[in-house]
Formats: C-alpha cells, structure tokens, sequence
C-alpha cells in the first residue's frame, strides 16, 4: 500500500486493473445467465486465447492444463455437458 502512495503511476494501474476485471466479472456473470454450453464453452477459449496471446496467424494455440470437471464448475455446467459441447465444437472448426 506504501508504494502506491509514494507512487501515482502504481495506484492507478492497480485501479486500471482491478476495473478491468470487474468489467470481465460482470461480463461473465451476464453470459452465464444468457448464453448456451457452446457459447460459453466458445467464449471462454476465445478469452484465454486472447489473453495468453495463444493467435498464430489465423489459428489460435494455448495449454489448456484444466479438466472438463474445472470448465465445467467454471461455466456452470455438467462435465458431460462440457465433454459433449467440446466435441460438438472440434466437428465445426
């Protein structure tokens, strides 16, 4: 907390931050309640590849080191639910 006092830089790029994520909350808050298992499912890799800057030309590439149990507590779904929304999305792309 000191070293945001003594530097104004620091402060607002914390305050930067913290709004930033709350603007990602209440996005997420609203797509659970409004969106399909796919839309979610999309959603959610399109935004953890943009923010691990996995896109490589016109491809996207990223480590998902999660289980369809986590993205499924994550996405307010089933883990079947998600193991058949994935297969439904790698038979489109």
């Amino acid at each position: 907390m000191a070293l945001a006092t003594q530097h104004e830089g620091i402060a607002k790029t914390f305050l930067f931050l913290a709004l930033t994520d709350n603007a990602i909350l209440s996005q997420w808050a609203l797509c659970i309640g409004r969106h399909s298992a796919r839309q979610r499912l999309a959603h959610l890799l399109c935004e953890l590849s943009a923010r691990l800057d996995g896109e490589d030309g016109n491809e996207s590439c990223f480590e998902l080191p999660v289980t369809q149990e986590q993205l499924a507590d994550a996405l307010g779904l089933t883990s079947v639910h998600v193991n058949r929304t994935m297969l439904q999305l790698r038979t489109e792309a």
